[in-house]
């Protein structure tokens, strides 16, 4: 029979190490779930002063602004003439309005903002930037 001895005199307990590959592993767990949650992208915004509060270092302009009704099923509407978002564009051109010339676009509550911003980018396109925008009471 073999006898086994322990030696209790000459050992020493070895100190136990903590290990940081599973510290590392929880790091990069948590790097990739707040880099994920997290919204990298850049807000925009438009700032709109209310037509009472705005004002105006130009002499007011006495005739009336040109009204451009736009409604939900994107139909345009400028005084009678029924138009498109495609046929708003050579609308402008064909008219030729002076950048001192004043539009007041009236848009129902239901219209889509980028509807919306589409017909300011082509007024603004064509140097027309006196707008006013309201909401179209029914």
């Amino acid at each position: 029979m073999i006898s086994l001895q322990l030696n209790v005199e000459g050992h020493r307990p070895r100190k136990r190490r903590i290990s940081i590959v599973g510290l590392v592993d929880i790091v990069f767990i948590l790097l990739i779930f707040f880099a994920l949650e997290s919204n990298f992208l850049q807000l925009r915004e438009l700032a709109f002063e209310p037509v009472e509060a705005a004002t105006n270092t130009s002499p007011p302009n006495t005739h009336t602004p040109i009204s451009i009704e736009l409604m939900a099923n994107g139909v345009i509407w400028i005084g009678t003439e029924r138009l498109s978002f495609a046929e708003f564009s050579a609308f402008l051109l064909q008219r030729s309005y002076g950048p001192d010339e004043r539009f007041l676009l009236l848009a129902e509550s239901q219209v889509l903002l980028q509807n919306l911003v589409q017909i300011i980018d082509q007024l603004s396109a064509n140097g027309l930037e006196n707008v006013q925008i309201q909401e179209l009471k029914p």
